[in-house]
């Protein structure tokens, strides 16, 4: 596929966000790791910009989300429209992120570390950290920094098709909404974690409401929410920390932001930018919280080198994995398409049909089916995931992944640092992050404002 056919099939505006919450969550996640972040007394997470930096890292990580819900309720738009589902999410999925933890897994084999053949490496291998996490297992492995996303991502691609069945009136998606929202919030005050699990998770209902009953007119439901997102916020600085209010905000946000994506076109980001970086997002993800080098002695300086040197090393991974699954193409038998066989889950007909496609629910689903699958191809040269993030992807996930999925929340790890000399693998399991209490102060365990604290590898993409 050309730049040129790639620019006329997708969302750029969707795409630039995605890429910019991405990068704002790794730059986060990686200055909290640097020296100036856990020496004795230091204040930097503490003051501006650091202590609100999570912000903007959690209301990306519900854009992933919804984004995420929004393009897989158009390209699935009905029970009769699964066809290939399961084959297109496993395949844009799994082979990188499997071959992302390989090349991880012989890093960790070459610098001696400890956990490699365990149960719990075999849980990260699935993708399932998250529920490591959740549950408050640990994590002996050096695998899954950051991965809950992931995870989080697998369990929305699980339960769409019993959405995709039941849900299929108004009146059930209002209520599934505010269903969510609502046990959102009593799980936010009851099991609050150490990153925006409850708010991320809205997400995807969120983007599959949008997508499948949002209407012609889906602004109108942005400037609501923006009004309540600004009311919101005046009155988290008058009442004080209260951490259900403050992921309300959060979550209007995003939605804000994705009604913004998906209704305006800005060009936020150079199309020949989005060519060169736009895959890179699922293999930054992964591997951005694993190696460290001082670079400079300012940390924010040093912070920005790092993210820069790891998006350098999600790229060479890229172009391996690119290569790689090439040759295996080349190498297999020949494929022929079914005669027949058009654009899966679309409605667009294929070589030999006749002209004829599969029906749709009505011609506008057809219409919205026939958008989104052709929304953001992801490029040939690399299967990467647009879904998130934490790339999270074609609709970001993510981060998250997380965005490290290791904290969309701002934790800061308590007591490490980096190797000094050598490019190093850093241990991801076994260590806590300090949330940020109102008066500044870091207090292990307890929520920050906004974004509570947690174990490493809670994080986001």
């Amino acid at each position: 596929m050309t730049d040129a056919t790639r620019r006329g099939t997708r969302n750029d505006t969707v795409q630039a966000l995605k890429l910019l919450f991405l990068l704002v969550i790794c730059y986060g996640h990686i200055f909290a790791e640097g020296p100036a972040a856990t020496l004795p007394g230091s204040t930097l997470m503490d003051g501006l910009p650091m202590r609100l930096w999570w912000v903007p890292g959690d209301v990306g990580l519900f854009f992933f989300t919804a984004t995420s819900g929004y393009f897989t309720a158009l390209r699935y738009p009905g029970a009769a429209m699964m066809q290939g589902y399961w084959r297109r999410k496993v395949s844009r999925l799994c082979g990188l992120f499997l071959f992302l933890n390989a090349v991880l897994g012989c890093v960790f084999l070459a610098t001696g570390r400890e956990g490699v053949f365990t149960w719990d490496a075999l849980v990260n291998l699935l993708g399932l950290n998250g529920f490591l996490n959740w549950f408050h297992l640990g994590n002996d492995s050096p695998f899954g920094a950051g991965q809950w996303f992931f995870t989080l991502l697998l369990l929305f691609y699980l339960v769409y098709p019993v959405m995709n069945r039941a849900v299929t009136t108004p009146a059930r998606g209002r209520l599934l909404l505010w269903g969510c929202v609502a046990l959102a919030a009593v799980m936010q005050v009851r099991l609050p974690y150490g990153h925006s699990l409850w708010s991320t998770s809205v997400g995807f209902v969120a983007g599959f409401w949008l997508a499948r009953f949002g209407g012609s007119h889906p602004a109108r439901s942005g400037w609501f929410a923006l009004c309540a997102c600004l009311a919101g916020a005046v009155a988290y600085r008058f009442i004080g920390h209260l951490p259900v209010l403050a992921y309300s905000v959060i979550g209007l946000a995003g939605y804000v932001c994705t009604v913004l994506a998906l209704t305006v076109r800005l060009p936020l980001l150079p199309a020949r930018v989005l060519d060169a970086v736009g895959d890179l997002m699922l293999p930054l993800y992964i591997i951005h919280t694993y190696f460290r080098l001082p670079l400079a002695q300012d940390p924010y300086l040093d912070a920005l080198l790092v993210l820069t040197m790891n998006a350098g090393i999600a790229w060479v991974l890229l172009k391996a994995y690119a290569l790689l699954a090439g040759r295996r193409r080349h190498a297999g038998p020949p494929t022929v398409a079914p005669r027949g066989a058009g654009m899966a889950g679309s409605g667009v007909p294929g070589p030999g049909t006749g002209g004829r496609a599969k029906p749709v629910a009505s011609p506008a689903l057809a219409a919205k089916a026939h958008h989104a699958a052709n929304a953001e191809t992801p490029s040939p040269q690399a299967p990467a995931t647009h879904e998130p993030a934490v790339q999270a992807a074609s609709g970001l996930t993510p981060a998250g992944q997380t965005a490290s999925g290791q904290t969309a929340s701002g934790q800061t790890p308590s007591g490490q640092t980096p190797s000094g000399q050598t490019l190093s693998v850093q241990a991801l399991s076994g260590q806590t992050y300090s949330g940020q209490t109102p008066s500044g102060r870091s207090s292990p365990g307890q929520q920050s404002s906004p974004l509570p604290a947690g174990t490493k590898g809670e994080g986001t993409p």
